[in-house]
């Protein structure tokens, strides 16, 4: 009588193979959390850039307009870049929505007082982007200032247990 050869795996071969790879995916999960929140940290200092140069292009165009008082407007026709009337104060956008006229802002949420990432808040525990001051007075600077806190992932249990789902359904 002929043997027969076995086809496939036993059910202890697989269910080491799951517990291997669901360890190396918990080991796994702390680095990518982490890589997304630098990845995020980067995206506001560049966003931080963008605003900044932005704003030194139309205050470049105000001081050969010769337009530095209190407050102004530059028009669109003044620079290609710009996709609207700029309202000025001392030489500078009066606020975070007329720089944004001066700049891409790529789907970011954009107020007055700053650009905030997609699905981040400018203040708060889920701060994440970057604030923008018009200078008070003539000879004054606008100010940039970096808000953080909330781009960082914490690994809390609901992002260990949103990382399992995930695994689980890749795994299916």
């Amino acid at each position: 009588m002929l043997k027969q050869e076995q086809a496939g795996f036993s059910l202890i071969e697989l269910a080491a193979v799951v517990v291997i790879i669901g360890i190396l995916a918990a080991l796994a999960a702390p680095k990518l959390l982490g890589l997304q929140g630098k990845a995020r940290v980067i995206a506001v200092r560049s966003t931080k850039a963008a605003m900044q140069s932005a704003c030194t292009l139309v205050h470049a165009k105000v001081v050969v307009k010769g337009r530095m008082e209190e407050e102004a407007i530059l028009p669109q026709s003044a620079s290609p870049v710009l996709s609207g009337n700029v309202k000025l104060r001392f030489g500078y956008p009066e606020n975070m929505k007329e720089l944004a006229k001066a700049m891409e802002t790529e789907g970011n949420r954009v107020s007055e007082a700053g650009i905030s990432l997609r699905g981040y808040d400018l203040q708060g525990p889920r701060a994440c982007g970057v604030s923008y001051r018009a200078p008070l007075k003539l000879g004054e600077k606008p100010t940039f200032e970096e808000q953080t806190e909330g781009c960082l992932l914490k690994l809390d249990s609901d992002n260990v247990w949103t990382f399992w789902k995930i695994f689980l359904l890749l795994n299916d």
